[in-house]
C-alpha cells in the first residue's frame, strides 16, 4: 500500500506546502483578502485552520509509517520479503 517513494513525495509536498505556508502566516496577505469588517472572522477561521493541520497532518503521518511498518513486518514473517526484494533486483537496471 505505501512505498517508501510515496512516503518521500508526500514529505516533499508537505515540506512545499509548509514554505508557501509560512510565508502567509504573518497575516501580511489576509486583510488584503477580504475585507475589513470580515477581518476578524477570516482570523479566526485562519487560525482554525492552523491548529486543525498542525494536529491532523502528523496524526495522519504516524498512521501511514505505523501502516507502511505493519506491512513490512508481515512480508519478512510470511517470507514475502525475499521474494519482492528479488523481484525488485531483477528488475533494478
Amino acid at each position: 500500500m505505501f512505498s517508501i517513494e510515496l512516503l518521500y513525495g508526500i514529505g516533499f509536498l508537505l515540506g512545499s506546502a509548509e514554505v508557501l505556508w509560512g510565508v502567509t502566516t504573518d497575516f501580511s496577505v489576509l486583510p488584503s483578502l477580504v475585507e475589513e469588517h470580515e477581518l476578524t472572522d477570516a482570523n479566526a477561521i485562519f487560525l482554525a485552520a492552523d491548529r486543525a493541520a498542525r494536529i491532523v497532518g502528523p496524526t495522519l503521518g504516524s498512521f501511514a509509517i505505523a501502516e507502511r511498518q505493519r506491512d513490512v513486518d508481515r512480508g519478512v514473517a510470511s517470507g514475502k520479503g525475499r521474494h519482492a526484494r528479488a523481484a525488485l533486483l531483477k528488475w533494478a537496471p
